[in-house]
């Protein structure tokens, strides 16, 4: 769980989408993307245990991604 932030207002961000990505066992479902709350607040249940990249996007914001890789910024948890 956690909450969005805007990175200059550190305001929440309504609506936001969040994504883990994480490599699921065979036979075992992906963990679900969900949206955030009015207070920017999301859940992602039923996460196994590891290292788990989480991403957030919304249409009013640009994702951010690293001029040399080219690889969008996520955080790891």
């Amino acid at each position: 769980s956690g909450v969005v932030l805007d990175s200059s207002t550190q305001r929440p961000i309504a609506g936001a989408l969040v994504a883990s990505f994480v490599a699921p066992a065979v036979g075992q479902v992906p963990p679900p993307r969900v949206f955030t709350d009015d207070l920017g607040r999301f859940v992602l249940p039923d996460l196994p245990a590891g290292s788990i990249r989480v991403s957030a996007s919304h249409p009013d914001f640009v994702v951010g991604a690293d001029a040399t890789t080219g690889v969008f910024s996520s955080t790891s948890v």
